[in-house]
Formats: C-alpha cells, sequence, structure tokens
C-alpha cells in the first residue's frame, strides 16, 4: 500500500488503493453509486468570523500581488 502524506483512516486508505486501480470509467459508476454525491452532504459553508489580517495570519497568507502586477495582472481591491 502507498505511504500517503494526509492522516487517512484504514477504511479510506483501503478505498483510495482500490480507485487508484479503477479505470475512469469504473471511478465514475463507483461514484454514482456510492454515497459521495452532493445530494447526500451538506454542503452549506459556514461563515468565517474572523478579520481579513486574522485570516491572512492563520493561513499563512502570502501577498503575490506585487509579483502579478509585473506581469502585467490587475487585481481589484479587497
Amino acid at each position: 500500500m502507498k505511504n500517503y502524506k494526509t492522516p487517512l483512516t484504514e477504511e479510506e486508505l483501503k478505498e483510495l488503493e482500490l480507485i487508484n486501480n479503477m479505470t475512469y470509467e469504473e471511478v465514475t459508476e463507483y461514484f454514482e453509486k456510492s454515497m459521495l454525491n452532493e445530494s447526500n452532504t451538506d454542503n452549506t459553508i459556514e461563515p468565517l468570523d474572523m478579520t481579513i489580517e486574522e485570516f491572512m495570519e492563520k493561513y499563512d497568507y502570502v501577498d503575490m500581488s506585487s509579483l502579478l502586477k509585473s506581469f502585467g495582472v490587475t487585481l481589484p481591491k479587497l
């Protein structure tokens, strides 16, 4: 079994290994039949209760605007 960097349960590792050995058509059919479809999950995104500065600090935001501007990309103001 492959060594994955994310912490997965034993069941998730088995499922991932199974999927890795399937063809595209088999994977498509597998997920159509499985519980992993939008109608079976809660797709609600909870609002973040933090400022932009807190978000930037928590998620190690790196400002790439000067690099993008050097390539001629204009960014909207936040």
